[in-house]
């Protein structure tokens, strides 16, 4: 699997601006909530999808990612 996230973060989407990891993004919609819902999920993938990361929402591996980071995140903001 690490193999697969490395290729993703290396891999450029037709449709996005920057293929670079959201983590700034991410720790900014972390600092309003420590828990979330399945809703509260699908609105942030359609936000990262609307700025520009698709190549992480719309693949099971960038999601695993960014569902990943969020819990290891979670508790250092």
């Amino acid at each position: 699997m690490i193999t697969k996230l490395k290729a993703l973060l290396g891999k450029k989407s037709k449709s996005s601006q920057s293929s670079a990891f959201p983590q700034e993004t991410l720790k900014m919609w972390l600092k309003n909530r420590k828990e979330w819902d399945h809703f509260d999920w699908l609105n942030l993938l359609e936000d990262l999808r609307n700025s520009g990361y698709s190549v992480y929402t719309d693949s099971e591996d960038g999601r695993t990612m960014i569902g990943q980071f969020l819990e290891s995140e979670r508790d250092k903001i």
